[in-house]
């Protein structure tokens, strides 16, 4: 992996090879002595399409969670257990999440219902904070788990990301969120150069805001009905955001804007905005957008 290092006011960016030992558990500590910021590069120049992000993020976490009430739970308790305990939780005390959208399969497919929270570092995913949350849940939530259609849960990571356009949007965040999104399971992570093309595509798309890709480090599902419990889930997901929906969206939508590697990708899906939440780790004000 190369990232451009950049120290704050200068003009130049310079093209790094990141060893092992950068991207351990103390290298983000020691760039840091020399380096403010890291700059996701294409490996020839900065990327124009890059995101400036801080040091400790570079390995930044994403948790991408498919759920559905199924029969034997009703979309009511569905979303008041979703709304009023599990979302609370994560967002009002957990600072290394940054942000947390809930939306609504614009396809009709299921599952009917997809969460997406954008993390601070992976290694939050093994901090007690975290962790507890599921190995302590309430009575209420154990039980209603155990009634659901179905929960797919992929614990992820950020390979490619394109970055926060603030022009278009605040992405998953409260204020104005991206109202539309669309999801590609893929098998293999793709070169830089073919997602930088997938950029330059989607950069012509007027509604377009952001398109992250994310490899699963853990996937967990569990369900209720067995229609919905799938075994082929792929490794990556590609992400692609939108300020409103780009029209109709079919396959040879897809196909032109994931040019020279939709043959190799799986399910895809089409989702619009249920709801953002307000989380302490954005410095949200809860009173505003509760």
């Amino acid at each position: 992996m190369r990232i451009c290092m950049k120290n704050e006011g200068d003009t130049h960016t310079k093209l790094v090879e990141a060893s092992p030992d950068l991207l351990g558990p103390t290298g983000p500590a020691r760039i840091a002595k020399v380096y403010k910021h890291a700059l996701w590069c294409d490996g020839k120049t900065s990327s124009p399409f890059s995101s400036l992000v801080k040091v400790g993020q570079v390995m930044s976490g994403f948790l991408a969670v498919l759920s559905d009430p199924g029969q034997q739970a009703t979309l009511e308790e569905f979303h008041d257990w979703y709304n009023n305990e599990h979302i609370p939780l994560r967002l009002h005390h957990l600072k290394s999440f940054l942000s947390g959208a809930r939306y609504a399969a614009a396809d009709g497919k299921q599952p009917g219902w997809l969460a997406m929270y954008e993390v601070e570092s992976v290694s939050a995913f093994q901090d007690p904070s975290y962790t507890i949350l599921r190995e302590k849940r309430s009575d209420r939530e154990r039980e209603l788990i155990q009634r659901l259609g179905v929960l797919d849960r992929r614990t992820c990571e950020v390979v490619y990301d394109s970055g926060k356009d603030n022009a278009k949007g605040t992405g998953m965040n409260v204020g104005n969120p991206s109202t539309f999104v669309v999801t590609v399971e893929i098998p293999t992570r793709p070169e830089e150069s073919t997602f930088n093309n997938w950029v330059q595509r989607l950069s012509s798309v007027e509604q377009w805001a952001r398109i992250r890709v994310v490899k699963a480090l853990d996937k967990a599902i569990t369900a209720v009905d067995e229609s919905l419990k799938r075994v082929d889930v792929l490794d990556y997901l590609a992400v692609i955001e939108f300020v409103s929906k780009p029209g109709h969206v079919d396959q040879a939508t897809i196909d032109a804007w994931l040019a020279s590697y939709t043959d190799k990708t799986g399910q895809w899906r089409v989702w619009d905005l249920y709801k953002a939440y307000p989380c302490v780790g954005n410095g949200d004000d809860f009173k505003t957008h509760l």
